[in-house]
């Protein structure tokens, strides 16, 4: 255009107009560049700010199992001392009471069974204790099947993401009797299909399909579900929430094989 800005063919008010809206056009080009990569830049910072928060759980959860375990073994330690002493002065009957209130207190040391896969119940047995910190009830009911493909970490992942929303919202219900979690683990055929439902003060809100957060601080949010569609499409699974008058639910589905034990 700078070339024949002098020739006698073209208006020059219509060649300054054409240049004006080339230069529109390069503009409008650089600004979605730079919105596309502000976006990009925006995620990302979601993401590691929720994988943060989640290692800060995690650490924590972890934090408070090492303390308990120092503490039992503390204990432990006392106690062998106490029996010891009654046996060695030939108080047996001492001793075994002792034994027996001892025993009688078991359920303070030792963890729930909820599927009999160590890692997924000590998951589940600190998300417990931690609705439990809340005031909230939170019931489990598992079957779970023996020596399949789908792997612990992938299960924690998807359980931890989902109780952790779940306990979120049942803490914000105001009436203390109505925090309810309910857990529900299942096989049907080749399908595990894990169901987690709970009750919520502030209906969730619906966009394109799928529940937001009415939270302010909501861009922080909805990337545990993220999490868990990730975890479940590696066993072509589904994840579907569904929202009624006082519960709000989450199933998903996953697909798996056995795995034959040598």
């Amino acid at each position: 255009m700078l070339m024949v800005i002098d020739s006698p063919m073209l208006d020059r008010e219509i060649l300054y107009v054409m240049m004006y809206y080339d230069m529109g056009i390069l503009l409008s080009g650089l600004l979605t560049q730079m919105r596309s990569q502000y976006e990009t830049e925006k995620e990302l910072a979601r993401m590691k700010s929720e994988e943060a928060m989640m290692l800060e759980r995690e650490y924590s959860a972890l934090s408070s199992s090492y303390e308990r375990n120092a503490k039992l073994f503390h204990d432990f330690r006392n106690h062998c001392g106490v029996i010891r002493n009654y046996l060695a002065g030939g108080k047996s009957e001492e001793a075994v009471s002792y034994i027996d209130e001892l025993m009688g207190e078991g359920s303070s040391y030792g963890g729930e069974v909820f599927t009999g896969e160590g890692t997924i119940d000590y998951l589940i047995g600190s998300k417990k204790a931690l609705a439990g910190e809340k005031g909230i009830s939170l019931e489990v009911n598992a079957e779970f099947p023996r020596n399949i493909n789908i792997k612990s970490s992938d299960l924690c992942a998807m359980l931890g993401n989902l109780l952790d929303n779940a306990v979120e919202a049942a803490s914000g219900v105001s009436d203390p009797s109505e925090r309810k979690i309910r857990l529900i683990i299942r096989r049907i055929g080749q399908m595990l299909v894990i169901k987690v439902e709970n009750t919520f003060e502030e209906k969730p809100v619906a966009v394109d399909g799928e529940y937001k957060t009415i939270k302010k601080d909501g861009d922080l949010h909805g990337w545990g579900i993220k999490s868990v569609k990730t975890a479940a499409e590696k066993y072509d699974g589904t994840v579907v929430s569904n929202v009624t008058d006082d519960i709000f639910s989450t199933v998903v589905t996953l697909s798996f094989e056995g795995i034959r034990q040598e």
